[in-house]
């Protein structure tokens, strides 16, 4: 695991439905830090939004309680992260080559913004903006 210089985190989209969904999916190293009560762990109203639209599209084997799963969140101690100007007007400034999908994109500029180290599965931001943030792989 890489040196961390911070314990303060934000976890991506993935792998809080991997904590709650997919608890397999969450690897060792990404446990201790989630378990870790002296560590400031975060997720990102961009994360409930997400997940919401997804809920509503009715796919197969995609039904959450959101106003559940969130409360879910903070009774277990994570805190909710609110989008503001600083990120919406830093996302002008990502990678190049990160994707385009506006959740990931707002989640990135949040960590940057507030200086967080990002929790994620994510291939692409882990290629793409690991130069830019620091990333906590989830392998």
């Amino acid at each position: 695991m890489k040196d961390i210089f911070t314990n303060h985190y934000l976890t991506d989209t993935n792998i809080l439905l991997f904590m709650g969904y997919k608890p397999e999916r969450v690897s060792s190293d990404v446990k201790y830090i989630l378990e870790d009560t002296d560590n400031k762990v975060m997720f990102s109203v961009a994360s409930i939004w997400e997940i919401m639209i997804k809920s509503q599209l009715n796919k197969p084997n995609f039904s959450i309680n959101v106003e559940v799963f969130r409360r879910h969140l903070l009774k277990n101690g994570f805190l909710e992260l609110s989008i503001g100007g600083e990120h919406a007007i830093s996302v002008g400034n990502l990678p190049e080559n990160l994707h385009k999908d506006p959740f990931d994109r707002i989640i990135v500029s949040q960590a940057k913004t507030e200086s967080l180290t990002l929790i994620t599965s994510d291939s692409l931001i882990i290629k793409s903006c690991s130069n830019y943030i620091d990333i906590i792989p989830n392998n």
